[in-house]
């Protein structure tokens, strides 16, 4: 999948994103390390590609291992990695919280308008965990993928 072969349909469908912006966040997270004494490391390419492909469905680990040729300790460890890193790099620089009572407001409005949805002013991917089904208010938490 990282050769580049791959047709960019293929792509969008393995990565949920262009290869385009997929080579951007891969510039933009982080570089190997050159103090690095591994040179059995894993490149910054393979990580994120072996990341976004466990999180891009229902996060099969074992198919995940199996794709890319890595030990599951090691997508483990990779995925935890990429993980933490997109959230405390690149977080703070593209998500965007209200910093006042008055922006959350104006954004609560804005995605009312938009979308019909009360109290809300943003949304995240549309990964789903399956949960136990609520005793109250059980509706609620019901997925359009028919699970709760």
């Amino acid at each position: 999948m990282v050769s580049g072969i791959l047709p960019e349909e293929s792509w969008k469908k393995n990565f949920r994103m262009s290869r385009d912006k997929f080579n951007q966040l891969v510039n933009e997270w982080i570089s190997p390390d050159p103090k690095s004494p591994n040179k059995r490391a894993i490149s910054s390419m393979k990580k994120v590609a072996i990341c976004l492909y466990y999180l891009k469905d229902t996060g099969s680990l074992s198919m995940t291992v199996n794709t890319f040729g890595v030990h599951t300790s090691t997508a483990s460890k990779v995925i935890r990695e990429v993980c933490s890193a997109i959230t405390h790099k690149l977080g703070p620089k593209y998500v965007k919280l209200p910093q006042s009572e008055d922006e959350m407001v104006e954004k609560a409005a804005e995605f009312l308008s938009k979308y019909g949805m009360h109290q809300a002013f943003g949304c995240i991917d549309g990964t789903h965990v399956p949960i136990l089904r609520p005793v109250e208010h059980s509706q609620d938490y019901f997925s359009y993928k028919q699970y709760f």
